[in-house]
């Protein structure tokens, strides 16, 4: 595959990320706290709830983005459910692949997410 051969994918996402921040109607209030709201809707025919967090947290831009695209350790001491969060690859300046894989708990099992940032 010529080119970077995330970037058709990439585009996809991008473009149904959009379409679902462009969702103003039917998010339920799930939970609120000092800083932020949780809200849940149903998405298409998924049986798994899309989620959401909207609030105002009192940080420094620059260092939140340091600390969320290349401090993984950190970030995998403040999480008790994470077992790994690592870096699968540098795509550019400003994307890479995660992968963050949960400690499986009571009777679920653990999962690993891949995502995009």
């Amino acid at each position: 595959m010529q080119g970077n051969q995330y970037q058709k994918l990439l585009d996809s996402e991008l473009e149904e990320a959009q379409q679902i921040r462009a969702i103003k109607q039917g998010w339920n209030d799930v939970a609120r706290g000092k800083n932020l709201r949780l809200f849940s809707i149903k998405y298409k025919d998924n049986d798994i709830k899309l989620g959401k967090i909207e609030g105002t947290i009192p940080a420094n831009f620059e260092k939140a983005g340091k600390y969320y695209s290349e401090c993984f350790e950190s970030q995998k001491k403040c999480r008790d459910i994470c077992d790994e969060l690592k870096c699968l690859e540098v795509i550019d300046a400003n994307t890479s692949v995660l992968v963050f894989r949960t400690k499986s708990k009571f009777i679920v099992s653990s999962r690993d997410v891949v995502s995009v940032q």
